[in-house]
């Protein structure tokens, strides 16, 4: 049985996942672009880190974490999120398993 993975590890487990299904590089995830194709795992990431146990990474914190931004870009990009979740059942899967490696669950498995 593994061990579970501690919180950074987990923070570092969303961001190679979203990468992953967005086919970005965190280099790019993390840089100053603001091409459309970076908004949704921009914006899932927040969404998964806000739901991190067994507290809620800060909103100052999550803009850090995504190459400095600020704590409103974080919070813009989280309404973003819940935005693109509303409107998209395949976006909702995807931010679900981000929200299911942020609490805890093996990746791939939804609790």
């Amino acid at each position: 049985m593994t061990a579970a993975l501690t919180r950074g590890e987990r923070v570092t487990r969303i961001f190679d996942e979203a990468c992953r299904r967005w086919s970005v590089d965190l280099a790019e995830l993390r840089g100053p672009s603001r091409l459309g194709n970076l908004i949704p795992p921009r914006a899932a990431i927040v969404v998964a880190l806000r739901q991190l146990t067994p507290e809620p990474l800060s909103y100052p914190v999550i803009g850090e974490k995504l190459g400095g931004r600020d704590h409103s870009a974080a919070h813009n990009l989280a309404h973003r999120g819940h935005q693109l979740a509303r409107r998209s059942t395949g976006y909702r899967a995807a931010v679900d398993d981000l929200i299911a490696i942020a609490r805890g669950a093996p990746q791939g498995l939804r609790p």
